[in-house]
């Protein structure tokens, strides 16, 4: 009697095409050269980017500067979070009660509260690399120059 639980039953290239039936997960190609990834993973990852003997080795303030600049990524990160949540419902209120005045005023006077960590996926906000990027540029964390395939 063989159990058919265990035994493997697709196709790999399939898997690597379509992703996993459990997860449903295809994960994008990344259009950056090796400079570029740099710096986005030491501005989202920090200093856990890092192996822990190179980490050893940098300077202390090479090490407080990642840091800060971690923070300031992180605080981004949140902030591009609850704007897409406030324009979704900002959306939702203007398609579901268009007459009220309660949803007009909601609308209107709420916004986001950078004091509050955003708990949400950025798969489920639709938030893309691509967005985090613009905002890590717009707040001067990455350089004006970084689509440029030849980043130094």
């Amino acid at each position: 009697m063989s159990n058919t639980r265990l035994e493997y039953q697709g196709r790999l290239s399939h898997y690597q095409q379509h992703g996993s039936q459990f997860k449903g997960k295809v994960y994008q190609s990344m259009f950056y050269n090796e400079r570029q990834n740099f710096l986005y993973n030491r501005l989202t990852q920090g200093l856990n980017y890092f192996p822990e003997a190179e980490i050893k080795q940098m300077a202390r303030s090479k090490r407080k500067r990642i840091n800060a600049f971690h923070k300031k990524a992180l605080m981004i990160m949140n902030k591009v979070k609850q704007e897409r949540i406030v324009a979704l419902s900002d959306h939702i209120f203007k398609a579901l009660f268009p007459k009220s005045p309660l949803a007009k005023d909601l609308v209107v006077n709420y916004r986001e509260d950078l004091e509050e960590t955003c708990d949400m996926k950025f798969d489920s906000l639709k938030i893309t690399r691509d967005d985090l990027i613009q905002a890590f540029i717009q707040a001067g964390l990455l350089p004006k120059d970084f689509y440029k395939p030849t980043l130094t």
